[in-house]
């Protein structure tokens, strides 16, 4: 017997995505709590939270966060399907218009190439070297190359330190990070 497991569709995939996006934002809370984090802004209002769940401030740092559950007909986000919900230009709009925003793209499809170019990125000690070393295939060179030139509109320098240190495609652990009681330890009073 094969089974085939399809993605939810209508108010089903609604409700699906909205439990991860709540834990996501919990998962979050859990660095305000232990001190990780000064403050979060859900559902930032105006013009400024177009296209993010979030931001949570750090020390010296403003992240902005942009939650998608899955994308149910690739299985991993390409960068035409982050265009396509927008989420490159409002990465853009954030990392030109502040130097110390960072923007985060979670979900539980990979980001790809998006997350690949980014852990080269960090990777990578200078322009030249991710260049030379990592971007060997044609589909990471022409990833990079719509990136700076198609979506962002930057110089290759600006590409590189963008998705060295300021955009983050971490794949969620789950609702819950592993060792967060732990981390939670200090706020439980034994009775």
């Amino acid at each position: 017997m094969t089974t085939s497991k399809v993605a939810l569709h209508g108010g089903g995939a609604s409700k699906v995505s909205g439990y991860y996006e709540d834990h996501w934002t919990m998962y979050v809370l859990i660095d305000l709590l232990i001190g990780l984090a000064e403050s979060i802004t859900l559902e930032p209002p105006g013009t400024a939270g177009v296209g993010f769940e979030f931001f949570v401030d750090r020390p010296g740092t403003r992240e902005w966060h942009q939650v998608k559950y899955q994308h149910s007909q690739l299985g991993k986000w390409t960068l035409a399907a982050l265009h396509g919900e927008h989420v490159l230009e409002s990465f853009r709009s954030k990392l030109a218009g502040d130097e110390r925003s960072t923007c985060v793209f979670v979900s539980a499809h990979a980001a790809h190439p998006l997350g690949k170019l980014c852990d080269h990125a960090v990777e990578s000690a200078s322009l030249g070297y991710i260049v030379e070393h990592f971007l060997s295939s044609k589909e990471l060179t022409d990833a990079f190359d719509d990136l700076q030139h198609k979506h962002w509109h930057v110089t290759d320098q600006e590409a590189w330190a963008w998705l060295r240190s300021r955009i983050k495609t971490p794949l969620t652990p789950g609702p819950w990070r592993s060792g967060c009681v732990s981390e939670l330890a200090p706020f439980w009073t034994a009775t």
